[in-house]
Formats: structure tokens, C-alpha cells, sequence
């Protein structure tokens, strides 16, 4: 038990160490949680960008062509 404790204390003395540098933590924020109109910016592709698929290149990919 002691051992434990003591293993518990090294690496949170480790941890204290490695953080000592770390002025500021940024807080993630995701899309969902904007209010503003930000949260709208990754909206449908348009049909010349890249990235699509159609039903063909879906059958290929399940082995149905």
C-alpha cells in the first residue's frame, strides 16, 4: 500500500514537472457549441469539389459491381 502511494506521488510530482511551463490551456470549442455563424462554415460540398462519391464508387467498395 505504501509502495502504491508513494508511485502515486512520483508521478504526480513528474506530471507538476512537466507542467510548470504551461502558462495557458486554450479551451477546445466545438462547432456545435458556436453561437455565431462560424458553425455553419463546413456546410454541403459543392458538386466540382473533391471528395465525392457516387453510387458506383459505393458498390465497388461493398464488391456489388
Amino acid at each position: 500500500m505504501i509502495e502504491t502511494l508513494t508511485l502515486i506521488e512520483q508521478c504526480a510530482a513528474r506530471l507538476l514537472q512537466l507542467w510548470q511551463d504551461v502558462e495557458a490551456v486554450e479551451t477546445v470549442v466545438s462547432d456545435a457549441q458556436r453561437n455565431d455563424d462560424r458553425r455553419f462554415l463546413n456546410g454541403p460540398k459543392l458538386a466540382d469539389d473533391n471528395g465525392h462519391f457516387n453510387q458506383g464508387d459505393i458498390d465497388v467498395m461493398f464488391g456489388c459491381a
